[in-house]
């Protein structure tokens, strides 16, 4: 479970945590990995679903999970693509500005 820390009042740190994130991913592909494992995707891999998945299997998934949750309450950003980005989650007092009713 790497984590890539950083210190977003420095410029430019978030840009080369998040290159080093997908580097991180893509060797772990090339290597017969995953994009995620036991946890699923969080908000921080969500976006690189894509390197393991083709465009009609994230459509299925998305259209599945809207089944189960039509309203888009339940863990808002995980799982698949939407637009919160590295760091997000964690920016002090930041809310990522999710619905108040979210299941986070």
């Amino acid at each position: 479970h790497p984590l890539i820390c950083y210190d977003d009042r420095e410029p430019g740190q978030l840009e080369h945590a998040i290159q080093a994130n997908e580097e991180l991913l893509r060797a772990c592909l090339a290597l017969g990995g995953s994009v995620t494992g036991e946890h699923g995707v969080g908000m921080d891999k969500a976006k690189n679903l894509s390197l393991q998945y083709a465009a009609p299997d994230l459509d299925f998934m998305a259209r599945l999970r809207r089944v189960f949750d039509p309203k888009h309450l339940m863990n808002p950003g995980k799982l698949l693509p939407a637009h919160p980005a590295c760091g997000e989650a964690v920016t002090p007092g930041g809310t990522m500005g999710l619905p108040k009713d979210a299941w986070v």
